[in-house]
């Protein structure tokens, strides 16, 4: 997920015309071979600027593209023992309402998580509060990839690659046709939140319905 969603050129060119702002795979050269990573942002047939790869990866959680994705973060009981989960997009919703006469945009994601790699990390799995621990580093970790993504496409692009208006129109269609989106969304507030579905982390050799959970 550190690129955009690839497309085909009949994809590509059906929602340039519908929403007037896609995001595209960005290829490099690094060490003689092709790369596919971040993304273009495209306006109106024009490239206006480039996503890194943690921005990309926070657009595609944003804009439901993840299958999963490998997540690493600090051991919560020791920061020198990094712990890695596979972690899923269960779902994403949004609310959308005014608020002080502009949009107001909640998401949430709610993910779900397998680790793969937590050997060097002290923690016991019988203990619900030991998986609390790593379920609030994992949903942080995807929450600063979402939140970097929203600061780029409202404070420095400027460029609704996220699809907000489409939301707005669903929930509001009055109000997104009375109002100049290109002018409003750097001010239109979104907050986003990262919960864990219920059951948790899952540990290897356990399955969902096996957590324990006080």
């Amino acid at each position: 997920p550190t690129f955009a969603h690839p497309q085909e050129f009949v994809s590509v060119h059906a929602e340039l015309q519908e929403y007037g702002v896609l995001l595209v795979p960005r290829l490099v050269m690094e060490g003689g071979m092709l790369r596919l990573t971040g993304a273009a942002v495209v306006e109106d047939g024009r490239l206006v600027g480039w996503l890194n790869d943690e921005e990309t990866e926070g657009a595609n959680w944003l804009l439901g593209h993840v299958l999963r994705s490998l997540v690493a973060v600090p051991c919560p009981v020791d920061d020198g023992s990094p712990i890695a989960a596979w972690v899923r997009l269960h779902r994403r919703s949004v609310r959308t309402r005014m608020e002080d006469g502009l949009p107001r945009f909640d998401i949430l994601l709610t993910m779900t998580a397998w680790l793969v790699d937590a050997g060097r990390c002290p923690v016991v799995p019988e203990k619900a509060s030991d998986r609390r621990r790593i379920e609030a580093e994992l949903t942080a970790a995807v929450k600063r990839l979402a939140e970097a993504a929203v600061r780029r496409a409202q404070q420095e692009l400027r460029v609704d690659y996220l699809r907000l208006r489409e939301e707005l129109r669903r929930a509001l269609p009055a109000a997104a046709e009375e109002l100049d989106w290109k002018q409003t969304f750097p001010a239109v507030r979104v907050d986003v939140d990262v919960r864990m579905a219920a059951g948790g982390v899952v540990f290897p050799g356990e399955s969902l319905r096996t957590v324990p959970y006080d």
